[in-house]
């Protein structure tokens, strides 16, 4: 039998890590279809326990349908700020979401950015996938990261390779060094250099008033149109081309995930940005299959400096139940 998730609130809960004012929110896996028993039934069966220290605000449950009894429930929070544990990995000085996961069992491991973190809900989707398929699913996910932080980072790519499937989210091209500008080795949306070719192709333009990549980006754009297009054509290469080293460095089996929210025509609401559909299909001889979402909640209102998580939990619930249906269909 599949798991249910219900979100119970206790404020003296004998394994809270947290401490606040109001009690924190617990999210309880457990493996009755009754999901609508409350909170005794919620404890009474529960096999695991994930303290992510949620404050009660305005809660609201929803539910989705897995398949015939079986139900998914979360708690869509109000405007109260999240709060959870964060945790690293062996050598690597990333930063992730806990809870740390032992990996003694056989387990997932999910690479990407800013939506594969969940840095604005409660349950991000690699926690609710772990419900779904009954495995250690670890969220390796870094806020705005791109190719370059797991290429750079041996301890992560270990776990990778020693895991037995890999979902690495599609990420896009504009955070990660290229033949024009540099990025901060960890946090892949600072623009830190601009190389001669840039200085070449937009001269006169003063690099050391930008510190985001996308802030940079949106400059050239309104710059110059066509050099602007050329660039993008720079960045797709090379992101093919940093793709493709990545999964020959992970080696385990991967399912891409791919969080489709794009126009016809260019825009910076387009995600994974300059990335094209071509783009994507050219790695399907690494990987085991492309995990296609699109998502339900459109990107925030275009800040100059960067983008910020806008998927909601109705957002990461779908994507869990996708996922989980496409690892058992290809691993089992």
């Amino acid at each position: 039998m599949g798991y249910s998730i219900s979100h119970l609130a206790s404020a003296n809960h004998p394994n809270s890590i947290h401490s606040h004012a109001e009690p924190p929110c617990h999210i309880f896996l457990h493996n009755t279809p009754q999901a609508s028993q409350g909170a005794r039934a919620g404890r009474e069966n529960s096999n695991q326990v994930f303290h992510l220290g949620l404050w009660q605000a305005n809660q609201r449950i929803l539910w989705l349908g897995i398949k015939g009894g079986e139900k998914i429930t979360y708690t869509e929070l109000g405007p109260r700020a999240l709060d959870y544990t964060l945790c690293q990995y062996g050598l690597s000085r990333n930063i992730f979401r806990g809870p740390r996961k032992s990996f003694r069992r056989p387990y997932i491991a999910c690479l990407g950015g800013s939506e594969t973190f969940g840095q604005s809900v409660p349950a991000p989707f690699p926690i609710l996938t772990e419900g779904l398929i009954g495995e250690t699913v670890v969220n390796l996910g870094v806020s705005h990261a791109g190719p370059d932080l797991y290429l750079k980072d041996n301890a992560i790519l270990d776990i990778a390779r020693n895991a037995k499937t890999c979902v690495l989210q599609i990420m896009g091209a504009h955070n990660m060094s290229n033949p024009y500008y540099k990025v901060h080795p960890r946090r892949n949306d600072r623009f830190i250099k601009a190389l001669p070719l840039l200085r070449e192709e937009f001269p006169g333009v003063d690099f050391t008033e930008f510190h985001y990549t996308k802030h940079l980006l949106h400059h050239l754009k309104l710059m110059d149109p066509d050099r602007f297009q050329t660039l993008g054509d720079v960045l797709r290469k090379t992101w093919r081309d940093k793709m493709k080293r990545l999964l020959g460095a992970i080696r385990a089996p991967t399912v891409l995930l791919w969080m489709h929210n794009r126009s016809s025509a260019f825009s910076f609401d387009n995600d994974p940005l300059f990335v094209t559909e071509e783009d994507i299909s050219s790695l399907s001889p690494w990987v085991l299959a492309i995990s296609k979402y699109r998502p339900c909640a459109k990107p925030t209102a275009y800040s100059k400096y960067q983008f910020f998580d806008a998927l909601n939990q109705d957002c990461h619930a779908e994507i869990s139940m996708r996922l989980a249906a496409d690892i058992l269909a290809h691993v089992g």
